[in-house]
């Protein structure tokens, strides 16, 4: 786009043309569409761990169990991929990271 104050940034091009408000919004639906990926994605895990290979308890506390085993390592690929790529969106929405020129 051209006369983007932030070219070649969709998160700043967005944040330049839209209002305030519409922004936000955006970014809200945003977030809330990666939490429920999050939560569906770590339901599946614990479904998978708990009743289909029987590997913890069927339990309340072995599904949630499971999810923080899940979630510990997948913690610690998000934490290297925003370390290691800090140029891009990804790293960009992952940390706020704006790529200097």
């Amino acid at each position: 786009m051209a006369g983007a104050e932030y070219e070649g940034q969709l998160l700043g091009t967005w944040g330049g043309i839209f209002p305030a408000w519409v922004f936000a919004a955006l970014m809200l639906s945003l977030l809330v569409s990666a939490l429920c990926t999050l939560d569906s994605a770590l339901a599946s895990a614990a479904r998978l761990v708990v009743v289909e290979l029987r590997l913890a308890p069927r339990s309340l506390m072995g599904r949630r169990f499971a999810m923080a085993v899940f979630m510990g390592p997948g913690a610690a690929m998000l934490g290297a991929v925003a370390y290691f790529a800090r140029d891009g969106l990804f790293a960009a929405i992952l940390l706020g990271l704006r790529r200097s020129a």
